[in-house]
């Protein structure tokens, strides 16, 4: 079967359809961005004793606006850091070549090449390829940056906490 199902029927959802019908639903769970940068009075600094319970209500209520935030802090660093774009292409494509399109052992000059092998080098480019374009500091950066603005926000703003629904268990 090749990369594409090309036998799918109208009453047939495709894995692509179903995902991205995901995507959709979740992404109407996004809270107003009127909400998240709202006025003053929602901002306070917590008590002490309830940082845990802010921090778990509005990861709660604001959690698609978060990724969203992330996503945009890795649209910047992808864009302050072109080759790391450039690097990260050529990796997609050699792993979805190695992957996807040519799945098996394969030979070079009367040299097989297994699975394992052919894993080994191009983890061993990947990590050059990082390497070379500053990679890790980027995902560092990214990383971050993402986690210190998600924790001031979400210990900063002020929810209308409703406790039945904070249920993590022992977290």
């Amino acid at each position: 079967m090749g990369l594409f199902n090309t036998n799918a029927t109208l009453d047939q959802p495709t894995t692509t359809g179903m995902l991205g019908q995901k995507v959709q639903e979740h992404l109407q769970t996004r809270r107003p961005w009127k909400e998240f940068f709202a006025t003053r009075e929602h901002y306070s600094l917590p008590n002490p004793t309830l940082l845990l319970t802010r921090l778990k209500a509005n990861l709660l209520h604001f959690h698609v606006n978060y990724f969203v935030i992330f996503l945009v802090l890795s649209a910047y660093s992808i864009i302050s850091n072109p080759l790391f774009l450039i690097s990260f292409i050529a990796i997609l494509a050699l792993w979805g070549y190695a992957l996807f399109i040519h799945p098996t052992h394969f030979t070079i000059r009367n040299i097989t090449i297994t699975n394992n092998q052919r894993n080994g080098i191009l983890i061993g480019i990947t990590l050059l390829l990082f390497y070379m374009t500053s990679a890790v500091s980027t995902l560092f950066w990214l990383l971050g940056a993402s986690i210190t603005v998600i924790l001031v926000h979400s210990l900063l703003y002020n929810p209308e906490v409703n406790e039945e629904k904070l249920d993590f268990g022992d977290i």
